[in-house]
C-alpha cells in the first residue's frame, strides 16, 4: 500500500490497524472524552429528550455506552440498531434480556421490540473526513438507514478517535454525508 492510501479499501486497512494498534487505556479515556462532548452536542442541539440511537462498540470502535445512560437520565430514549430483512431499524432495549446475537458477530435488539424513529443518530465508523464524510465497514448498512430516514432529518454524528478524522476521503454518490463529527479533542458540526 502506498504512504498515502487512496481507495476504500486502503483506507478501511489503514484505520483498521491504527485502532487495533491504539493502547486499550487511552481507548478508555477517549471514550469518555468523546461521551462527554457527544453528550453536551445532543443536548445543545437537542435540548428536548428525543429518541437517540447509539450502537454497541466492536472491533475496538469509540465506546458510547457512557453517552447513552447519561442522556438516558435525562429522559433521553436510547435505541440499538438492528438488521432485518428490510435493513437497518432501531428499537429501545430495556435490558440484557432484549438483546440477541445478530449478524456479522453484532448483538442487537430481538426482532419483536417497537421500531422507534431516532430524531438522533450515533454512528460508528473506521474512519472520518472533515467534509462529513463516514467510512463504514463496507456493507452500506447505515447509508441506507440515513437515506431511509431522511424525511424526518434526524442529526447524524459520527464519533471516533482523533486518529479517524483526516481530511478527505473517497465518497461515492450513495455515501450519506454526516452532520457532525465528535473525537476526543474537537467537535465539528456541518452549517
Amino acid at each position: 500500500m502506498s504512504a498515502v492510501p487512496s481507495t476504500k479499501e486502503e483506507w478501511r486497512y489503514w484505520f483498521s490497524e491504527r485502532r487495533r494498534s491504539h493502547p486499550h487505556i487511552q481507548a478508555q479515556k477517549d471514550s469518555e472524552e468523546v461521551c462527554r462532548r457527544l453528550v453536551a452536542f445532543v443536548r445543545k442541539r437537542r435540548p428536548i429528550p428525543v429518541p437517540v440511537s447509539f450502537y454497541l462498540a466492536i472491533r475496538a470502535e469509540v465506546d458510547v455506552s457512557h453517552a447513552s445512560r447519561s442522556l438516558e437520565s435525562m429522559g433521553y430514549l436510547s435505541l440499538l440498531p438492528r438488521l432485518t430483512p428490510r435493513g437497518l431499524e432501531f428499537a429501545a432495549v430495556r435490558g440484557p434480556d432484549d438483546l440477541v446475537a445478530g449478524p456479522f458477530g453484532l448483538t442487537e435488539p430481538k426482532q419483536d421490540l417497537l421500531a422507534v424513529r431516532p430524531e438522533v443518530v450515533v454512528l460508528p465508523g473506521l474512519g472520518f473526513s472533515r467534509d462529513f464524510h463516514r467510512l463504514g465497514y463496507g456493507k452500506g448498512h447505515y447509508d441506507r438507514a440515513l437515506r431511509s430516514l431522511a424525511a424526518s432529518s434526524p442529526l447524524t454524528v459520527g464519533v471516533g478517535y482523533s486518529f479517524q478524522l483526516v481530511d478527505r476521503l473517497p465518497a461515492e454518490d450513495h455515501d450519506e454525508p454526516l452532520d457532525a463529527i465528535v473525537t476526543p479533542s474537537e467537535s465539528w458540526e456541518r452549517k
